[in-house]
This record gives structure tokens, C-alpha cells and sequence, in this order.
């Protein structure tokens, strides 16, 4: 009998998304995670968008399409919902102690699956992927000793300064590894659902809202020797919800989410293509910036 010991690969797949991604991105996302994943639960939240008439055929839309996968739910938003509420509701929603949570501008395949799980198997409460925030893994219990995301940021953008930052006051590492087998195209935020309530960064002309920013210089200020950067008094990020939401034990209806069921034999077969891309588009990518550094 073999004495190796049973590693827990449980964890849930979450995707915040919006009006605009829809048919480019968000479309084709899912239908790559279904085959990937066919085992796991899939969360998406559907944000919301001040335009009602076009949230409303949006919704019609995005719902319809989502319910032909037994493995997928989802949450829908009328208004506008902060990316980091959406993170909070992803964790308080899955069934699995840990999320995988994914932006919905990605593309990915079979090996990522296999190298992420690789990775799992040794880092099971939290680590980013690939130096970005666009994917990473967070565990419940992790979640309960650094706290929820902070859902004052009201737009998009320094969820993640801000959980770091909280993440290095409790004395912890910041993880990151790199895995194959995932594309991040970085969209541009176009019609942005939070457009009513703030401009874009760098003058109107960046990714992120400006009001996010704007509370990130009034939560933190620079520590006395300039290294890091300290909460102001009366900033702490507030307890937005009990931990206990973070629970699923108790539930008397659980879906059955996280089966055995395994990704087609065509996907496995796809693999070697899939590695082979991975990384012509790995040298490519280092040619490119080697051309541009002599160009300069």
C-alpha cells in the first residue's frame, strides 16, 4: 500500500465580469473553463452598469448563456458592485476552502490546469501567478487572518496594494509562481460601470478609476524610514461581513461541485500543442523586448 500522502486539491473557480466583456472575452472564457474544469464549481458575479437599459438585455443575456453549465452559478448586480466586494462575495460563495479567482480578459487551456494544481499541491492558502493579480489563489482561512478586501475602494484598482500591504503588516509572504498555459490580454476598461461615480486614472486616459486611488492615498501614508506604507488612524479596513459567512460546513444543500470527472481526452491530447505555444510565445515575447531595448 502506498504510504503517499493524499494531497486536497478542493478549490473553486471565480470570474468577476461585466457588461462589455461579454462577447469577446467572457464568452469564450467560460466555455474554455467548462472543459478544463469540469469538475469545479465556477462562480461568476455579474456586475452591474449604470446604464439600466443596457444592463437589463445584458442580463437577459449572460444568464441565459450561463445556465446551460451544470457547474456554473452566478450572482447578478443591477448597479455597479466594487471589485472588491465581488472578491469577498466569490469567497463567501464557494463551496471549496479556497478560490481560484481569475480576471475575466484570460484565455487558458489544459496546462495551465496541470501546472497551477502542481503548484497547489505545496501552496494551498494563497500565492499570484505568473507577477499578476489577474489570477491567484486565496483560501477561506487565509481570508480570516488578513481580513476582507476593501470594499471602500469603490471602483477598480489597488485591491491588491492594499490586500499586500495588509497581507506584510501580518508578517506574511506574498507568493508568486509562474504558470503556462495562461493568456492575460489586459483589456481596456470600455464602458466601465463605475464611469458615473469616477474618471479614469492618469487624467481619464488610464485602466483604473481615479477614486481608487484617491482612497488608497487617504487610507496609507509612508512608515517614518519611507519603506512601507502604514494605516491611518481611523482607516482600518472594517469587518464588511462575520467570518462565519466564510463557512460552508453547516450547509444542508450541497451541490455537487468538485467531482471526479476529468477534462475530455481530446484536451490531453491538445497538451503538447498547448506547451510548444506556451513557449514559442514565452521567446517571442523576450524578442520583442530585446528589440525594443536596442531600439531605444
Amino acid at each position: 500500500m502506498s504510504n503517499k500522502k493524499k494531497i486536497n486539491l478542493e478549490y473553486s473557480i471565480g470570474v468577476v465580469t461585466y457588461v462589455a466583456r461579454f462577447e469577446e472575452f467572457f464568452i469564450p472564457l467560460i466555455n474554455q473553463l467548462v472543459e478544463v474544469f469540469p469538475d469545479k464549481e465556477i462562480i461568476c458575479i455579474i456586475n452591474g452598469h449604470h446604464d439600466e437599459a443596457l444592463q437589463i438585455n445584458y442580463l437577459k443575456q449572460v444568464t441565459a448563456f450561463l445556465n446551460k453549465f451544470p457547474n456554473v452559478h452566478y450572482i447578478t448586480n443591477e448597479k455597479h458592485q466594487s471589485l472588491a466586494k465581488c472578491f469577498n462575495w466569490i469567497a463567501m460563495m464557494s463551496f471549496a476552502k479556497r478560490s481560484l479567482i481569475i480576471n475575466d480578459d484570460v484565455s487558458l487551456n489544459l496546462l495551465f490546469r496541470k501546472q497551477f494544481e502542481k503548484v497547489l499541491e505545496n501552496n494551498s492558502s494563497f500565492f499570484i501567478i505568473n507577477k499578476s493579480w489577474s489570477h491567484f489563489l486565496i483560501s477561506k482561512s487565509f481570508m480570516k487572518e488578513v481580513g476582507w478586501f476593501e470594499e471602500r475602494l469603490l471602483g477598480t484598482g489597488q485591491e491588491d496594494g492594499d490586500y499586500i500591504n495588509r497581507i506584510l503588516a501580518k508578517g506574511k509572504d506574498v507568493p508568486e509562481f509562474v504558470c503556462h498555459g495562461i493568456v492575460n490580454y489586459v483589456a481596456p476598461q470600455e464602458n466601465a460601470g463605475w464611469a458615473n461615480i469616477s474618471e479614469k486614472t492618469d487624467g481619464g486616459v488610464g485602466k483604473y478609476s481615479a477614486v481608487n486611488n484617491e482612497f488608497f492615498d487617504k487610507k496609507y501614508s509612508k512608515s517614518q524610514d519611507g519603506k512601507s506604507l502604514v494605516v491611518k488612524e481611523g482607516m482600518e479596513t472594517p469587518m464588511f461581513y462575520e467570518l462565519s459567512n466564510l463557512d460552508s460546513s453547516d450547509l444542508i444543500y450541497k451541490p455537487p461541485y468538485n467531482t471526479k470527472e476529468k477534462p475530455s481526452f481530446f484536451l490531453t491530447l491538445l497538451l503538447p500543442f498547448n506547451v510548444a505555444y506556451s513557449y514559442s510565445r514565452k521567446s517571442a515575447g523576450k524578442l520583442y523586448r530585446g528589440i525594443k531595448r536596442v531600439l531605444k
